[in-house]
């Protein structure tokens, strides 16, 4: 693609899927509406921006007297582990404004790790990491000659802001910056080389091609751990739980037997597993309980749970986090983990149906096994 046009293709694209994303979802604001994150998926990218040169590339030899300013064009094929971690390969071509000869290109081919912060919102910051190698070549007409340098891409780093208009598509603005040091000119080593830095701005878009958590039938089989269940077939008698802290949830019995005090307001906060000081209170309580108290030596279950928002796979992994976040704080506080037993119910007993009433369905429930 000529990187002269390539802008304008890149907007077009953008307007399309932002209609298209406009069109399908208008019951609520735009920048609140959930979009399931991507997990297990290729990602393909494409990106152009504004790129400059600074720095030496040895001594006595500026970068600003080889190519100035130019535009770059960017490919990228991503595997995306979970929602908020990547990694891929990259390249980019650079056009650039030449200086001491008729023109001037560049070439960038790499690797990077991706973190994305905010991988179920519609707005998601992310920061990306890499390393590779830079080629910048000078072509003079008059006599026909190139010149070639090339060396190490030491490091680059590069910052974004996904807009994600729908599962499979998002759009970004991005900055960046490497940091080089050229090692070879033509067949000859490059003595004294220097550092040399060439920064970016542009947009980028994002294009999801592997498969999305609502994407999973709900009928096919999921893996969690080591378990295999069949989300339409597990069945299970649900406990009655009080809450007793804003994530944990607790069988009427233990509520009683260890008389713990009660809290209205169970909110592990989205796509969260994380306890809050409250809940590993209340752990405590329960893990003091369990092992000294009226109900020492007795066997427990740990039932994970999540809202309905999301697919199955990822509702159950999201429970079996919550579910295991609790076991492991029980086990480092004197229970003995033969006496505890973890699960994921996912969004299978989920009954919010807004902000307000999904915060209930976000919890751990802890009962004892029979």
């Amino acid at each position: 693609m000529n990187p002269k046009i390539a802008i304008p293709v890149l907007v077009t694209i953008a307007a399309a899927g932002a209609a298209d994303a406009s069109a399908q979802e208008t019951s609520t604001p735009y920048f609140q509406q959930y979009v399931a994150p991507p997990r297990n998926a290729l990602e393909l990218t494409i990106g152009t921006g504004y790129t400059q040169g600074f720095g030496s590339l040895y001594r006595g030899l500026g970068i600003p007297s080889v190519a100035r300013e130019g535009v770059a064009v960017d490919l990228g094929l991503d595997y995306r582990i979970d929602p908020h971690w990547m990694i891929g390969i990259t390249g980019e071509y650079q056009e650039l404004d030449a200086q001491r000869a008729a023109s001037a290109r560049g070439v960038t081919a790499g690797a990077q790790a991706a973190y994305h912060f905010s991988p179920s919102n519609r707005v998601d910051p992310w920061a990306a990491l890499g390393t590779g190698y830079r080629w910048l070549w000078e072509h003079n007409d008059v006599p026909s000659t190139t010149v070639t340098t090339q060396g190490l891409q030491i490091g680059r780093l590069t910052l974004g802001v996904d807009l994600r208009m729908s599962p499979q598509f998002a759009i970004a603005p991005v900055i960046g910056a490497d940091l080089d040091v050229f090692l070879a000119q033509n067949s000859a080593a490059v003595t004294d080389a220097r550092t040399s830095t060439f920064v970016y701005a542009g947009l980028l878009v994002r294009f999801d091609l592997g498969a999305h958590p609502e994407q999973v039938a709900r009928g096919a089989p999921v893996a969690v751990g080591v378990v295999e269940i069949q989300p339409a077939e597990v069945t299970q008698v649900v406990t009655p739980t009080v809450a007793i802290s804003p994530s944990i949830s607790v069988s009427l019995d233990i509520a009683r037997e260890c008389k713990l005090r009660l809290d209205d307001s169970p909110e592990f906060a989205f796509d969260d597993s994380t306890l809050t000081d409250v809940d590993r209170g209340t752990l405590d309580a329960i893990a003091t309980c369990l092992t000294t108290g009226p109900l020492r030596g007795d066997p427990i279950r740990l039932v994970g749970r999540a809202d309905p928002r999301g697919g199955v796979e990822y509702n159950l992994a999201l429970g079996t986090r919550r579910a295991n976040g609790a076991a492991d704080y029980l086990s480092e506080h004197g229970m003995q983990a033969a006496h505890i037993e973890q699960t994921s119910r996912g969004a299978m007993d989920a009954k919010g149906n807004d902000e307000a009433t999904w915060a209930s369905d976000r919890r751990v429930d802890v009962v004892l096994v029979k």
